[in-house]
């Protein structure tokens, strides 16, 4: 992750899957907006990556942000062009009995929560991401800023998130997924639960998250509130 100052980059190297790649928090000058939307293109290219996402919140600038990108070749999200921001502020409810949640610390595990995390992907990116696994995890495993969970029904790791450490101090809920087959089991919420207890012990007491069309319903169920829309643009343009 890197914070440019108007813009905030996250590349993910192993997998070439665009979610693994986001430009956040944009606030360009009016007069400089293209400049830098090409500077953020050249950023990701520079590292080999074809795909990415803008996250385009409400307080983004220059105000037509989204019709600018637009213009410029990005598109809206096919699957969920519109996320929400959330906050919860109070400890939400355990997960079921029979869900076992545990913190991602080897490679084995790494590995399965990868491909949890691919596991609706096309098998090409799967295969791709495969390859860079072993290469990675040293990396992974150092980034204290990161911590990945699994979520494991009678030893078998089913679902997948993460929890990033963000620049201002607070614990931001990242991707999560699980096997659609183990759907409707619990997993989604023992895994907030943990990664709320994760924060917990270091002494924060609220989680963040930006949430999909899928995970809204669940999140508000936990009790966590909407505090922004944030429209999603994926980004082919190193294609």
């Amino acid at each position: 992750m890197e914070n440019l100052g108007d813009v905030v980059l996250r590349h993910v190297p192993y997998s070439p899957h665009y979610w693994f790649g986001a430009a956040t928090r944009p606030r360009f000058g009016d007069a400089d907006a293209d400049d830098r939307i090409a500077a953020v293109r050249q950023w990701f290219r520079e590292r080999g990556r074809e795909e990415f996402m803008w996250m385009v919140g409400e307080s983004a600038t220059p105000a037509d942000l989204v019709d600018r990108l637009v213009s410029l070749g990005a598109e809206l999200d096919d699957e969920d062009p519109i996320a929400m921001a959330m906050v919860l502020d109070h400890e939400p409810e355990p997960g079921p009995p029979d869900v076992e949640t545990r913190r991602v610390t080897t490679f084995e595990d790494f590995r399965a929560a990868s491909l949890i995390t691919l596991s609706d992907a096309p098998p090409e990116t799967v295969a791709e991401t495969e390859v860079k696994l072993a290469s990675t995890w040293d990396e992974v495993r150092e980034n204290h800023d990161r911590t990945a969970f699994l979520a494991l029904i009678d030893e078998r790791p089913i679902a997948t998130a993460n929890l990033v450490w963000l620049s201002n101090g607070l614990p931001y809920l990242g991707g999560a997924a699980t096997l659609s087959e183990y759907r409707g089991r619990g997993a989604f919420r023992a895994l907030v639960r943990a990664r709320w207890d994760e924060a917990a012990s270091r002494g924060v007491r609220v989680l963040l998250v930006q949430a999909g069309k899928m995970s809204q319903p669940i999140f508000l169920r936990l009790g966590f509130e909407t505090t922004a829309r944030i429209t999603m643009l994926r980004d082919r343009s190193s294609r």
